[in-house]
């Protein structure tokens, strides 16, 4: 079993596979385990969700008959970086449904930029 100390922000590496700590925004240090396999050696952001008043319920049917969604449509979103990667992404998806977009930063301070300069239009 891996542990980790937080000190003065910084998380200390625990697993072999981490060549420095991790970065201050890595939501779970704590669960980075030196049998993660490649895929699962990353750095996650806290998930942040965006409620969307416009999409449509998602609808599911169990047994034949349709069910609606417990939560209400959101966007979710979050920082992940692989142990390789030089710096995160930014993930953009719709509900749970695993659906969506990486976006490096540049990307997302240009989508950013965008959507205000969108919404300054109207206002």
């Amino acid at each position: 079993m891996t542990t980790s100390v937080r000190t003065n922000s910084i998380q200390e590496p625990t697993a072999f596979w981490l060549t420095e700590p991790c970065p201050t925004w890595c939501d779970m240090p704590e669960m980075h385990r030196a049998e993660d396999v490649g895929e699962d050696r990353t750095h996650n952001g806290e998930l942040r969700r965006l409620v969307t008043t416009t999409m449509d319920v998602e609808r599911s049917e169990v047994d034949g008959r349709v069910c609606r969604g417990e939560r209400p449509p959101h966007l979710m979103l979050y920082l992940q970086q692989g142990y390789r990667e030089v710096e995160p992404r930014v993930w953009v998806g719709r509900d749970d449904t695993n659906q969506g977009v990486y976006l490096t930063l540049s990307e997302a301070e240009q989508l950013a930029a965008t959507l205000v300069d969108l919404v300054k239009d109207v206002r």
